[in-house]
């Protein structure tokens, strides 16, 4: 196999090297001295040895571009200070700020050097007879040394400063396989952080992932919703704002935040927020209008906001609003998901306790014959849901369906089966979701019997639960 050959590059001053040069020209030097060095390191290397010589380059751009870039990356460089050339010097220090080796410095009578660079060894080629033979056996030991020890440092400027050069292409390709290490790590916390149920643990993988890749915005939302379920809700909005930073067009992050704002707002009722997480289910809107869970969201967000005085006051118009979005929900999800269903049923519960005596009656007898409608969809979505699509959600959309259908027994069986099932980290959320209406009905006294008995039974038992209590 041809070894690769070893590439040196000779900077010396073009023309007439000076009065005190024995050889006079460039050519002189090429062949008397620099001929000789070369083939006495391809037998002392065993490998094939190129030169290029400064003053032979004939390229187009300027010289400085040429002889910088053959400072940069020249396996061997060999500066001959013969003639005290100024350029010659800039190339060494340009070479000596680049590399930590190998370089060597020549000249053929000493009158030329330059003290002011300091103590770095100078092998001298001519004056003398005998420094040529012996000028041109030290360069050769010099660069073999210099080659077999790859930690040695020559340059003056590198043995002051701790420093490691590399091309532009070399670092931006280092830069990527971090990135790329970054990525692939901070996904691993992530999906480590999602495969815990316990919350405390799924916090902490979840800030490991997102040190590791701060761009992970995966992270960052997930983070947000694992922080809203802890009862952190300023480092849960933090989060949140943080991954719609790193992805603004990430429908999901602006549904999530908003809902997260306006859950927010309802206890203790805060008008802002409510506004504010109205307008995050918009920007979800602007880049999917029809998305129907960002719809129903948006209904939830309205009743909240139409709610957020009552008893003292209710916006009955705001009300309507949120009933328009959940039955756009309920069409764009051609009738097939109950959640819609259910909460424009669940509207006009409330607007039977606003309105008179026949009013009530007629919004009563609507939600009655809704919740009876949809109640077979109900059952089949809880038949088929698999642990996987987080059952309790079909399930307490069922409960409701039995409760005000007057099934009250069978809804608090149930109840308490969706609640055994809802783990630490998601019980937060599912909570505040389940319970907002039922505080809603208690404060318009809209419902009675059994039913009223049922429905105060869950607001006390849900406001004090937590997953740790409900699952023991």
């Amino acid at each position: 196999m041809t070894q690769k050959p070893l590439k040196i590059f000779v900077a010396m001053p073009g023309g007439d090297l000076g009065l005190n040069a024995s050889f006079r020209t460039s050519e002189g030097v090429k062949k008397g001295f620099l001929e000789p060095i070369r083939k006495g390191l391809e037998e002392a290397l065993h490998r094939p040895v190129e030169m290029k010589i400064e003053k032979d380059e004939d390229r187009p751009g300027s010289f400085g571009q040429s002889m910088f870039k053959e400072a940069f990356e020249a396996e061997v460089y060999l500066a001959d200070l013969t003639g005290a050339n100024p350029n010659v010097y800039l190339e060494l220090g340009v070479r000596w700020a680049a590399r930590d080796n190998v370089t060597v410095l020549v000249i053929q009578d000493m009158k030329d050097y330059k003290p002011n660079i300091g103590q770095q060894k100078v092998i001298q080629y001519g004056g003398k007879t005998e420094n040529l033979p012996e000028g041109i056996q030290r360069t050769v030991n010099a660069i073999v040394q210099g080659l077999r020890d790859k930690a040695h440092v020559d340059s003056l400027v590198r043995l002051s400063v701790p420093v490691v050069t590399c091309s532009q292409k070399e670092w931006e390709e280092m830069r990527q396989t971090i990135e790329q290490l970054r990525a692939e790590r901070g996904e691993e916390y992530l999906d480590a952080a999602m495969r815990t149920n316990d919350l405390k643990q799924r916090i902490e993988l979840l800030l490991k992932a997102i040190h590791v890749n701060p761009f992970l915005h995966a992270g960052h939302y997930e983070l947000g919703r694992a922080y809203a379920n802890s009862g952190d809700k300023p480092k849960a909005a933090e989060s949140y704002r943080e991954a719609i930073r790193l992805s603004d067009r990430t429908a999901k992050y602006h549904k999530d935040f908003g809902i997260f704002l306006s859950r927010w707002g309802e206890e203790p009722p805060d008008q802002a927020k409510i506004q504010q997480g109205i307008q995050a289910l918009g920007n979800a809107l602007e880049i999917d209008d029809a998305d129907a869970d960002t719809q129903a969201a948006l209904g939830g967000a309205m009743r909240r906001l139409a709610m957020w005085q009552a008893p003292r006051h209710v916006d009955v118009d705001k009300l309507e609003e949120a009933q328009k979005c959940y039955d756009r929900a309920a069409r764009l999800s051609n009738g097939n998901d109950p959640y819609p269903l259910l909460n424009s049923a669940r509207i006009e519960l409330l607007l039977a306790g606003l309105g008179d005596k026949n009013s009530r009656l007629v919004h009563l007898g609507t939600a009655q014959t809704a919740f009876t409608r949809v109640l077979p969809l109900c059952q089949y979505k809880v038949n088929q849901a698999s642990e996987g699509s987080k059952p309790w959600w079909a399930m307490l959309d069922l409960h409701d369906c039995l409760l005000f259908s007057g099934r009250v027994d069978e809804a608090a069986t149930l109840l308490a089966k969706a609640k055994s099932l809802i783990p630490e980290t998601e019980f937060a959320g599912v909570r505040e979701a389940f319970l907002s209406p039922y505080i809603d009905f208690l404060s318009l006294t809209v419902l009675d019997g059994a039913i009223l008995d049922a429905a105060k039974v869950i607001s006390q038992e849900w406001s004090s639960a937590s997953a740790t209590t409900v699952q023991k």
